[in-house]
């Protein structure tokens, strides 16, 4: 048995290497139209760029090839990951991964088309505008380097994807708190019987006693709760 465990995640990561090799050589042939999405796309046509080392076009058609083989071969880790423990996990625990994967997918998506239409265009616009001003005092002439555009380019794109997954975890903390709330509202009622009961056991036989220590017992509990949904957030 646990030498198919070993075979089948031999096979998966054998079929893991050969997708990115061939991602990579997808990517690289397909090298000058990527270069023109990343690059035409919110940059006028007058605007050109230039380079001070010779391997400066070669090192960016790389770190293009590499960021797209880099998204490829993740999608498919995380499927082959998700395909080797799926036939393990209850039905409770399969809808939950699906739900959080459709939700990594939603918000990734979503942050791939802010940052396209929204927050790229906009940062651009605003560094270029303390260059184009024509109220500033010194002159100052912008050439831009295809390399440096590049790791601005990425700058944005994952601080902006990756600042939509918060609100994945925002999601995952609300679930935690409703199912707490749920698992609390079922419960509560056996608790104050239960903080009652003890209440009568360790006070002598009067209301009064009894009500006081089973009123510091549900208190507690309550500031208890607090807490924990405190430290939730």
């Amino acid at each position: 048995m646990l030498f198919n465990y070993f075979l089948e995640i031999k096979n998966r990561s054998f079929l893991l290497v050969v997708c990115w090799v061939f991602s990579t050589c997808i990517a690289y042939l397909n090298k000058e139209a990527l270069l023109f999405l990343v690059v035409k796309a919110n940059i006028s046509n007058n605007f050109y760029f230039i380079s001070t080392n010779v391997i400066d076009v070669f090192t960016s058609y790389l770190n293009i090839v590499y960021f797209v083989s880099l998204h490829l071969s993740l999608f498919l880790i995380i499927y082959h990951i998700l395909m080797f423990i799926y036939p393990a996990l209850y039905v409770n625990e399969k809808k939950k991964i699906q739900n959080l994967i459709s939700l990594i997918l939603i918000f990734w998506v979503f942050g791939v088309l802010i940052f396209n239409l929204t927050v790229l265009p906009f940062c651009w616009k605003f560094f270029l505008s303390f260059y184009t001003n024509s109220s500033k005092i010194v002159d100052i002439f912008f050439e831009a380097k295809i390399t440096e555009y590049l790791k601005l380019y990425f700058l944005i794109y994952y601080s902006t994807v990756l600042s939509l997954q918060f609100f994945v975890l925002i999601f995952l903390v609300l679930s935690m708190i409703n199912e707490r709330f749920f698992i609390i509202k079922k419960t509560r009622k056996l608790f104050l019987l239960l903080f009652f009961l003890i209440a009568t056991l360790l006070t002598p036989p009067d209301v009064i006693s009894q009500l006081v220590l089973g009123v510091c017992f549900i208190v507690i509990y309550e500031v208890i709760i607090v807490i924990n949904i405190i430290k939730l957030l």
